[in-house]
């Protein structure tokens, strides 16, 4: 779970962002799921509601 901010999501020490984040910084109390490969980190994925999900690059 990680909070959408101006910057983007931070997730261990780098940060992601995409576009389509910009509609959920007004919701910025707002945590939401965050999935990621520990394999793969070129990109992080949101969980959004219906199931889909935003993938957002570095």
């Amino acid at each position: 779970m990680r909070k959408i901010r101006r910057e983007g999501i931070e997730l261990f020490h780098a940060f992601y962002w995409h576009g389509g984040l910009a509609s959920l910084i007004a919701n910025c109390g707002q945590k939401l799921p965050i999935k990621y490969n520990p394999l793969n980190l070129s990109a992080v994925y949101v969980e959004l509601s219906d199931n889909e999900h935003l993938t957002v690059p570095p």
